[in-house]
């Protein structure tokens, strides 16, 4: 028999042995540890484990995971992506340990903005996702449209464990005077897919519209991005 769960260094762990044989002895295994990330690998592949390494890791580039991923959170550790995430159709990425992912869309542009439709399950940890702010429609002249921000999470997103905070980005607004007909741009979504909770601790906000100026004339400022463009299940 085997302890259900992977134990630490110096925890004690009790043993249940129900069969008719004398047990001499139990021998404890190390599990293999994965391997590090590095910020040159921006596909991670099916099949692939990768755990975050000491001192914490940031990208400036945009991530795409195919097929089944284990991402490890090291404790204490910080994994930063500024361009967000997108999962491939049919993907799974698994988030464990107890460190912290922080997944930002970008501002302005929609950059990080790759289309997704695989799931994230997160099941300890901490996952803070803000989706990008929209631009302002600055200056004078007519018909212009700011662009909007970019998601943070291509996918969907289900939480049976940890905390995650989702926040949509913030809508662009109409600045100057003498405007006509000008749009700013849409913040953001955290998630682009739906949110499913199943446990842990889970906080959502949406993000702000943008707001219009004086002296600007069938202009429309930016929506705020949702939380979770996909809606929110709350099975706890």
């Amino acid at each position: 028999a085997s302890p259900a769960a992977d134990v630490k260094k110096g925890q004690t762990v009790t043993v249940t042995y129900s069969g008719s044989k004398k047990v001499l002895g139990v021998k404890a295994e190390k599990k293999a540890k994965a391997p590090t990330l590095d910020n040159t690998t921006t596909a991670w592949a099916d099949g692939s484990t990768y755990a975050v390494p000491a001192g914490g890791l940031t990208y400036s580039a945009a991530i795409t995971v195919s097929g089944d991923v284990t991402l490890v959170l090291t404790d204490g550790e910080t994994l930063t992506l500024n361009k967000g995430i997108s999962l491939a159709e049919g993907a799974t990425l698994t988030v464990e340990g107890e460190g912290t992912m922080n997944v930002n869309g970008t501002n302005g542009n929609t950059s990080s903005t790759v289309a997704g439709s695989g799931t994230l399950l997160l099941t300890s940890g901490t996952l803070n996702a803000t989706g990008g702010n929209g631009a302002d429609a600055v200056g004078t002249g007519s018909g212009i449209t700011a662009n909007a921000g970019g998601v943070a999470i291509n996918g969907a997103v289900t939480v049976s464990g940890g905390t995650l905070t989702a926040t949509g980005g913030n809508g662009g607004s109409i600045t100057g005077q003498y405007r006509m007909n000008c749009k700013g741009g849409a913040g953001g979504a955290a998630i682009s897919g739906a949110l499913t909770i199943n446990g842990g601790t889970v906080t959502t906000t949406n993000g702000t519209n943008g707001s219009v100026g004086s002296g600007c004339f069938d202009c429309t400022a930016g929506a705020g991005g949702a939380a979770a463009a996909g809606g929110v299940t709350d099975n706890r």
